[in-house]
């Protein structure tokens, strides 16, 4: 929408970091007359040994786990289906 907004054909670089560069691939992916080129860094597939670690073995809930606990209670209090998002966060 953003793009045809603007009145532009199609983008000379789509460019992303981290889980920018999942959303800029399946923008390439879904659109690719759309796009010419891409610029990636820091590449988040969100793939399962990337998100064990993100989510389960150190990354955020290693960092500061209180805030992990703080954010799981979140999600539990205030998600209509609790058994699949814990599932989803902690595999």
């Amino acid at each position: 929408k953003l793009r045809r907004h603007l009145k532009i054909d199609r983008w000379g670089l789509v460019l992303g970091g981290s889980w920018g560069s999942t959303l800029a691939l399946a923008y390439a992916e879904t659109y690719p007359e759309d796009v010419e080129s891409l610029l990636l860094r820091g590449v988040f597939l969100f793939g399962p040994d990337e998100v064990d670690y993100l989510f389960c073995n150190g990354g955020t809930y290693g960092q500061n786990p209180q805030a992990w606990e703080t954010y799981c209670q979140y999600i539990q209090d205030t998600s209509q289906g609790w058994d699949r998002e814990q599932k989803n966060l902690l595999g």
